[in-house]
């Protein structure tokens, strides 16, 4: 253990110290005489490093340069630009360096192009690479996360992306390559959230904004004049990301609500047809080519009617390379369809690929899951194999239920589920409600035998809490049951969900899943709580700025009664809490931590240095009590070594909390340390029998199961 933390008793256990003394006075006469023998409790924890969590080359965006699909990577390190040779199907990596995803991609030739960087906002974030020499030269554009890249015929470069900070408008950057110089176009819609696409000719830049990430007003699809800045809106709604694409005297743009636009450059006219998340792929003839839906459509440029051209095509970023219609989905993997026979080839840059950040991880049955950006890699612990499931989106979190593996996944919006034994992949079983794309929590409850799940909203706000009832496949939604927070947090016992808001307020609420009625709701001023868990008659939570917090609910209302500051437990506002074996554990990106339920003191159990996405960093526990969680980009599994002395603690906690007699505490601390001071001969085998024998006959559940798992493992 390399660091500590101790906090002050809480009320309640200050209120509760008669029934401790009465605890101590028993223990002591059940060992008056005894002789104490050596101390010998304690043993080392295991450790088992798992290998990379989940590997692959996800992506967000990509452009085809002269013959060869360049594919940005996503949440790899180092990012990366994969180039995919579509004759010969070869891959060669040219290394970035800066930032997690290479989203922004446009050529400038036929073997340059430029690659815009996200997260990379005051170093070198926009890159100038060249496929046949590997120079990759990079220059800061500042202040912004790069979206999308523009080239325009006299080589300036156009730029749309993220503000930072993010309240910002957000800008069109242009970067001059003869001077260097860096500069900004306009800002079209102060109030969107960022720039999504962009496209340019020699006198306009085509623009979209979207509020995807916020409840926002601003969107649109922009035409500005580059001599002026001066912004037309051709056409208001959100813009799909890389969306806009100038195909001569024609320019493509695609919304996110299911419409698609060309806008006529001879005659100012604007064509609109009702194709679902569409990206132009490129012009053939008189034939503008757009994938949506999962089908290649043509528009024919004369007229304007619709047709399809290929009635089963695997989404993603097209482009169109003669009659060769190609593809690179957001796994990195690439289709090629010849338009003229008909032949359908795969390939991918899946070599150029390396462990990802972490979405999500699970464990149960003998199997333990790592989610990444569109893949989750299962992990038979027998077998010691590991099989890749591809997905789409991410599964930012999910539940064992016992048999099978419950995930839900962003931005779709979705629960997905795989039983090991008997599911060849992940399938859907369920979507949240509309616009409750971003599931924060998935949790099983055991009383009910149903999922819960807390879903954000992140284009217009609110949250929902669902449950998924699998016996009968069917989910029941509450919208917005904390008002206008997100709903971020949560935790199931005593037959509840416990929820937790994730905006400026602090809303903590419990619902009946029976009945979908709230039981209570408090606002308390502790921070947006990211993790509950239920301990005894208490619920335990973790808030986005380091408070932990203890609230009593035996009574049906809450009350506070410990708060403490553990934020030096962690590098970032994410941290996730689980109860095993009695123990509250935790996990953050910097530390694996274990907090004592007796006085709430917290210790550092074990060094992560986790690299997780940013919805941070998650933890699990298996039925054999190993704990799961990332270090660096691999799976590690850790398992507590708890001694005699621990588990008086949990003992002591749960008498505190009035959840076993001052009778059977006494009698458990009795045996218990006796198992501490004995060594391995026959009065500590019977004092553990004894223990044993004790646990199981704790009257309420709960606790009788932590006891059981505690007490197995002395």
């Amino acid at each position: 253990m390399s660091d500590s933390f101790s906090t002050a008793l809480p009320r309640r256990s200050v209120l509760s110290l008669g029934g401790a003394i009465a605890i101590s006075a028993a223990v002591g006469a059940a060992s008056a005489g005894a002789d104490p023998g050596p101390v010998v409790d304690g043993s080392e924890p295991e450790i088992e490093n798992l290998g990379p969590g989940v590997t692959g080359y996800p992506t967000l965006g990509s452009v085809l340069v002269g013959d060869t699909m360049c594919i940005g990577s996503r949440n790899l390190s180092p990012s990366r630009v994969a180039g995919y040779h579509v004759p010969t199907g070869t891959v060669t990596t040219l290394t970035i360096g800066t930032g997690n995803f290479v989203e922004g991609l446009a050529a400038e030739s036929e073997s340059v192009f430029y690659a815009g960087v996200t997260e990379a906002a005051d170093v070198a974030n926009l890159y100038r690479c060249d496929l046949d020499s590997g120079v990759v030269t990079g220059v800061n554009v500042p202040e912004v996360y790069i979206r999308d890249v523009a080239v325009a015929p006299d080589g300036i470069v156009f730029v749309a992306g993220l503000p930072r900070p993010h309240g910002a408008g957000p800008r069109i950057n242009t970067y001059d390559p003869s001077t260097g110089i860096v500069g900004t176009l306009a800002v079209p819609e102060p109030t969107a959230d960022q720039g999504y696409a962009i496209a340019a000719t020699s006198t306009t830049v085509y623009y979209g904004c979207s509020s995807t990430l916020t409840a926002k007003p601003g969107s649109g699809f922009f035409a500005v004049d580059r001599a002026t800045g001066t912004s037309i809106l051709i056409r208001s709604g959100d813009i799909v990301n890389h969306g806009v694409k100038v195909l001569g005297d024609v320019v493509a743009a695609g919304g996110r609500d299911g419409w698609f636009g060309l806008l006529d450059l001879n005659d100012g006219t604007w064509h609109e047809f009702a194709l679902p998340f569409a990206r132009a792929a490129g012009r053939r003839g008189d034939e503008i080519l757009v994938l949506s839906g999962g089908k290649l459509h043509a528009i024919d440029r004369n007229d304007w009617t619709l047709s399809v051209a290929v009635t089963s095509l695997r989404g993603g970023h097209p482009a169109l390379l003669d009659d060769l219609v190609v593809v690179a989905t957001d796994t990195g993997r690439v289709v090629t369809v010849d338009l003229a026979t008909g032949t359908e080839e795969a390939g991918d840059v899946l070599a150029a690929g390396d462990p990802m950040a972490g979405m999500s991880v699970g464990a149960g049955g003998g199997y333990a899951y790592v989610a990444g950006t569109g893949e989750v890699a299962v992990r038979d612990l027998a077998e010691g194999s590991v099989a890749n499931h591809t997905i789409y989106g991410e599964a930012k979190d999910m539940a064992w239920s016992g048999t099978a593996m419950f995930l839900g996944t962003y931005n779709n919006g979705v629960l997905l589920e795989h039983a090991p034994t008997v599911s060849s992949a992940p399938g859907q079983v369920a979507a949240f409600p509309s616009g409750q794309n971003r599931p924060w929590a998935v949790r099983w409850d055991n009383e009910h035998d149903m999922v819960a799940i807390a879903t954000r909203a992140d284009a217009t706000g609110g949250g929902a809490l669902s449950f998924y009832t699998p016996a009968t496949q069917t989910l029941t939604s509450h919208v917005n049951p904390l008002g206008a927070q997100y709903v971020q947090a949560a935790a199931t016992g005593h037959g509840y969900t416990y929820i937790g808001g994730g905006t400026a307020a602090t809303d903590i609420a419990a619902w009946d899943p029976r009945h979908g009625t709230e039981v209570w709701r408090a606002a308390f001023s502790l921070g947006r709580p990211k993790s509950l868990v239920v301990w005894g008659n208490s619920v335990c939570g973790m808030t986005m700025e380091g408070r932990f917090f203890v609230l009593d609910v035996a009574t049906g209302s809450p009350t506070l009664i410990h708060d403490a500051d553990l934020s030096a437990f962690m590098s970032r506002e994410y941290v996730e809490l689980l109860v095993d074996r009695g123990f509250i554990y935790g996990a953050s990106d910097s530390t694996l931590f274990r907090i004592d339920p007796s006085d709430y003191s917290a210790v550092v159990l074990h060094d992560l240095t986790g690299e997780w996405f940013s919805s941070g960093s998650r933890i699990a526990a298996d039925e054999d009590h190993w704990l799961y969680t990332l270090a660096g980009r691999d799976l590690i599994r850790y398992r507590d070594s708890l001694t005699a002395a621990d588990a008086e603690s949990v003992v002591m906690a749960l008498r505190l909390q009035g959840l076993i007699s001052i009778g059977a505490s006494a009698r458990l601390v009795s045996a218990l340390r006796v198992i501490g001071r004995r060594g391995l001969g026959p009065a500590r085998a019977v004092a553990v029998r004894r223990v044993q024998d004790i646990a199981m006959g704790v009257e309420d559940a709960w606790s009788r199961e932590q006891l059981v798992a505690l007490t197995s493992a002395l």
